[in-house]
């Protein structure tokens, strides 16, 4: 528990460093976007690549997929639900922002700050089921999303913009370090000590960016009703 505690300090810590370099002027809102590019695009995807090949194959390892992947995905499917009974009874909102509450409520942005996170807290292990629930977090967000969004609005969704979202980096990386995971590709020397040490760059780049996020923000213009409500809905699983 100490450990875990300390870990975590040290993420508060470095998200402090991105707090403070903002307020003193050092870095800018103009570094937000191509450092999340770069994290997005490169750092991540070898954070998640490294971590999947490093696996070995197991009928445990097999069981504890399977069990992550349904739970993870019956959890949207189930808080979709609870959130369309929820917004319909409290009547928030235009019937036309029903499906963007929801989709508020349920998906979660694992990939900018949970990688990272999980990485740090409990090293490869947990990052792999991460990996494998955010499998089901792109199903959800894919599939079962477009139609959400429509709710009320009566548009249509485009077959082909279903297809459009698999095609960014780290769902490519999540494929391409599952298949090297099954068929034991693990490269050796200097690539596994290059793509781990790309991939480490990810940890304290998000919380860096993290903090710049949280100097720039103003509190007083996203504290409303709506927001609170929203919030309070989404961590009450």
């Amino acid at each position: 528990m100490l450990v875990i505690a300390s870990k975590v300090a040290s993420i508060f810590i470095v998200m402090l460093v991105g707090f403070v370099i903002y307020k003193a002027g050092l870095l800018g809102d103009d570094v937000v976007p191509p450092l999340t590019s770069l994290m997005m695009n490169v750092t991540c995807p070898c954070l998640i690549i490294s971590s999947l090949y490093s696996k070995d194959v197991s009928p445990s390892l097999f069981g504890e997929t399977v069990s992550v992947m349904v739970c993870v995905l019956l959890f949207y499917i189930i808080s979709s639900a609870l959130t369309y009974l929820f917004v319909r009874i409290i009547k928030l909102g235009n019937r036309e922002d029903i499906g963007v509450y929801i989709v508020a409520v349920a998906a979660t942005n694992s990939g900018f700050m949970g990688f990272p996170i999980v990485k740090a807290l409990y090293g490869n292990d947990m990052l792999y089921l991460m990996v494998m629930g955010n499998i089901m977090l792109n199903v959800y967000m894919m599939w079962m999303e477009p139609y959400i969004l429509t709710i009320g609005s009566g548009e249509k969704v485009s077959a082909k913009n279903l297809f459009d979202g698999l095609k960014t980096p780290i769902v490519i990386s999540m494929l391409i370090g599952f298949v090297m995971m099954i068929f034991h590709i693990r490269p050796e020397g200097v690539i596994d000590e290059t793509m781990t040490m790309i991939g480490d760059i990810t940890i304290p780049m998000s919380m860096i960016l993290v903090g710049i996020r949280l100097g720039s923000v103003k509190f007083g213009e996203i504290i409303n009703k709506n927001n609170i409500i929203m919030m309070l809905g989404s961590k009450a699983p």
